[in-house]
């Protein structure tokens, strides 16, 4: 369950976009987890992500703002029995509404299929579902609301490494038409040029809170791996037309991070670390009611 408590709210008309990555999709023969649930803790990244940013969806409600989530939130929202669609995926996945992808949530509360279904052709879903995150922030921004912030988050793998700690990931691409069309309607990513260097800012505002925080509060080791600048690498960081980052927040192919990624208290501190530092980015700060976050599992 979620109790809301009033509080003071510094980010009252402030508009954020979160994008808990992954989420059941069907690969063109069967319903599948996009990715595997991982020994030895039992973590899985679609779940997982869903975790951290629920925490930083109630602080961001709770100090005003208003917010937009490109899945289910609730998690008695009960099981996804939607009829298909032909040819892209069938009826009835069963699976819990929280723990499916994007593209299913965002058709089942009215997304037009310009976004929901944006790469209809391809046959496993997965592409569409990862366009359509950053493609739903830029649809309400152009509907009238606009949209201030957009933060996907993702938990990082490299197998066979020892490797560990936090990145950000931010794409730095100068060509506003990489590729045409980049927006939903048509459009050119000019914006997402635009706001480049405001990304920058986001990225270092969220990522040294969280750094901070952890190593003071729960792992004096974590270990900072700070900020990647790619281009068109990362189809959720590349889309979006406002300051936007993607958190990658441990590695779940490490036993040490592993064990954090499943602890209640790593995901609350996480989701106040990444609220504080986007109270940062605006230059405000950060008010919130611990009290009033009752999250059930």
């Amino acid at each position: 369950s979620v109790r809301l408590y009033k509080a003071p709210q510094p980010l009252a008309g402030k508009k954020i976009s979160l994008n808990p990555g992954h989420g059941w999709y069907w690969n063109g023969s069967a319903w599948y987890l996009q990715r595997p649930i991982m020994a030895p803790y039992g973590y899985n990244e679609d779940s997982g992500n869903w975790y951290f940013q629920r925490r930083t969806f109630i602080h961001l409600l709770n100090a005003g703002a208003r917010v937009w989530v490109v899945r289910d939130m609730d998690a008695n929202s009960g099981i996804d029995n939607d009829p298909g669609i032909t040819g892209i995926f069938p009826d009835n996945p069963n699976k819990p509404w929280w723990m499916m992808g994007a593209k299913y949530f965002l058709r089942r509360i009215g997304v037009p299929q310009s976004i929901s279904e944006c790469l209809a052709s391809r046959a496993d879903n997965v592409n569409s579902d990862i366009r359509c995150r950053p493609w739903y922030g830029n649809w309400i921004k152009k509907a009238g609301p606009g949209m201030d912030l957009h933060i996907a988050h993702h938990t990082n793998a490299l197998s066979g490494s020892t490797a560990r700690g936090t990145m950000m990931l931010l794409d730095i691409d100068t060509n506003p038409n990489d590729p045409s069309p980049g927006d939903w309607d048509g459009g050119t990513l000019q914006e997402h040029v635009d706001n480049i260097g405001n990304s920058r800012t986001l990225s270092d505002k969220i990522f040294n809170r969280l750094i901070a925080d952890v190593r003071a509060s729960y792992d004096s080791t974590w270990v900072s791996r700070s900020r990647s600048e790619t281009v068109w690498q990362y189809g959720e960081a590349h889309f979006s037309q406002c300051p936007s980052i993607m958190i990658e927040n441990g590695f779940h192919t490490s036993d040490i991070d592993q064990k954090a990624l499943v602890d209640p208290v790593f995901h609350d501190l996480c989701g106040k670390a990444y609220f504080k530092g986007m109270c940062d980015y605006f230059g405000i700060t950060p008010a919130f009611i611990d009290a009033g976050i009752i999250l059930g599992y």
